[in-house]
């Protein structure tokens, strides 16, 4: 397999924090498909786990120098062992990520193989 393109993005958890879930859900509904909103507030704090989806979204978009640019295009699930995996629609070959977060910061990086 040959890498095509490798994308970083790092995210404020603060930016979700400020636009609660309940008032502002046409905001994640744009960004989020249903099954990445429904495991994000299956969480005691949710807004990590939307960071970090959001962080892993832009740096698909990056890594496939924006071939995939519609977010809800890119879905960030959880496999049945805990790591995540991509669902990316219209795209040929395999996104490998890594995500990472705290209480403050959100951080992913993305590879596209072929």
């Amino acid at each position: 397999m040959n890498i095509k393109g490798v994308g970083v993005d790092i995210e404020e958890v603060g930016r979700f924090r400020k636009l609660p879930y309940k008032s502002n859900q046409s905001f994640y509904k744009k960004i989020f498909t249903p099954d990445e909103i429904r495991y994000c507030l299956a969480k005691k704090d949710p807004y990590p786990n939307f960071a970090v989806r959001f962080s892993a979204k832009e740096s698909i978009v990056k890594a496939t120098n924006k071939l995939v640019a519609d977010l809800k295009n890119i879905e960030i699930l959880n496999d049945k062992n805990g790591y995540p995996r991509t669902n990316v629609k219209k795209l040929k070959g395999k996104i490998l990520i890594s995500l990472s977060h705290t209480k403050n910061q959100a951080i992913a990086i993305a590879i596209w193989l072929n």
